[in-house]
């Protein structure tokens, strides 16, 4: 039977030692990683069901002002405002497809200039809706109801 000296014995055992470590070390490194990316996606969703939430809010008072311009057959005196699409549009711009993000560009620019169309009809003593306008609102109002629906799967 071979003897082992006890230095070989010690440098094996700090062999040993060192491997336990790095492998320790490599996975709690591995594991941290993994919550870092969790943690960003999660962010990343939140901000993006946050964009849709308040988007969709917005739209939605639109298609309520809308529908009392319809039923009025008058401008209000306050029009549609889509003022999150500046700073959460963009937000949405990468997790919808070209499809539904351009509906829901093309609606918040009918939007805008449906305001501005009311408010330039209203300056000049206008307050009914001519057949042109009527026209108009009520298509917007069907492309709102539309944007919502492409909007609904980020909602959740």
């Amino acid at each position: 039977m071979m003897r082992v000296s006890p230095a070989v014995l010690g440098f094996l055992g700090v062999v040993i030692r060192a491997l336990i470590s790095v492998g320790a070390q490599l996975l709690i490194e591995t594991r941290r990683e993994r919550r870092a990316r969790e943690r960003e996606r999660n962010t990343e969703q939140l901000s993006v069901r946050q964009a849709a939430r308040l988007i969709d809010a917005e739209f939605e008072i639109a298609g309520y002002m809308i529908l009392l311009w319809m039923r009025n057959g008058m401008w209000g005196t306050d029009g549609p405002s889509i003022g999150s699409w500046e700073s959460y549009g963009p937000t949405l711009a990468g997790r919808i497809d070209l499809r539904a993000w351009q509906l829901i560009v093309r609606t918040v620019k009918e939007i805008e200039y449906l305001d501005s169309l009311r408010e330039m009809q209203l300056s000049s003593g206008q307050l009914h809706l001519d057949a042109d306008a009527g026209t108009l609102v009520q298509n917007e109002g069907v492309n709102i109801a539309q944007a919502r629906t492409a909007l609904k799967r980020l909602l959740e």
